[in-house]
């Protein structure tokens, strides 16, 4: 009995068409290679966070200031030694002091 190969159809998982994401995980905010070009971001180092707790909004100024205490690094996402085109910034101590955040990330 002879079995013929039959091609698998996707119906779902495509590809995303091209659009700026900002993930917030565990313990990291991520930003997807789309966001990095729109934002023009490539060459920027740094990150500020601004919180509006009460409206549960997160802004961002991206910039290269070192001296800024306040700010984190911004280093490269993505693949498995980080080559990727995308950004990160590791917020551990954000998520920990602010709970409504890291509820967006627990889905609670």
């Amino acid at each position: 009995m002879t079995e013929d190969w039959t091609k698998h159809t996707r119906k779902g998982g495509m590809m995303p068409e091209g659009r700026p994401l900002v993930s917030i995980r565990r313990a990291a905010i991520a930003f997807n290679a789309h966001f990095v070009a729109t934002a023009a971001i490539e060459g920027i180092s740094r990150v500020s966070v601004f919180l509006k707790p009460k409206s549960f909004q997160v802004g961002f100024k991206f910039h290269n200031d070192s001296k800024d205490d306040d700010s984190y690094a911004l280093t490269r996402d993505g693949g498995g030694e980080g080559r990727g085109r995308g950004r990160s910034v590791q917020i551990t101590a954000l998520m920990r002091e602010n709970s409504w955040l890291a509820a967006v990330f627990l889905g609670t």
